[in-house]
Formats: structure tokens, sequence, C-alpha cells
């Protein structure tokens, strides 16, 4: 009996705990505006081969998308 006590304890306080944790840390979850500098994705392909094509074509993309520059390096 007091196994199940101890039992619907637990559950009954687990979620305020729960809350009360959520509201403490809603604080830390605001952050800045993202992306807050440019973009750089690297393809490992040389240029004009098929992949970096791609690679460009979704940069343009992403750059209108973002409203950050989309920086492609092959390497």
């Amino acid at each position: 009996m007091l196994f199940l006590y101890e039992k619907r304890t637990w559950f009954a306080v687990a979620p305020i705990a729960i809350l009360v944790m959520m509201g403490a840390s809603a604080h830390a979850q605001t952050a800045d505006e993202y992306p807050s500098r440019e973009l750089r994705v690297i393809c490992a392909f040389p240029p004009g081969s098929g992949a970096a094509v791609w690679v460009r074509f979704f940069a343009e993309q992403a750059n209108s998308r973002a409203g950050k520059p989309v920086l492609v390096e092959n390497k």
C-alpha cells in the first residue's frame, strides 16, 4: 500500500516539476535571427561537374530564401 501511495505522489509531482522547468528554460530558448552571417556549402567535386552545378543551383535558391549570401567552396 505504501508503494502505491509513493507512485501516486510521483505521478502528481512529476508533471508540476516538468512545467516549472519548462517555464524556467523558456527565456534560454530565445535566439538571434538565423542565419546571422553567410552560409558556406562545401562541394567535394571539381567546379563544372554535375554535382557542382546542382550545388550552385540550390545555393542560389537558398540565397533568395534566407536573404544571406551562400558561398560554394569546391574542395
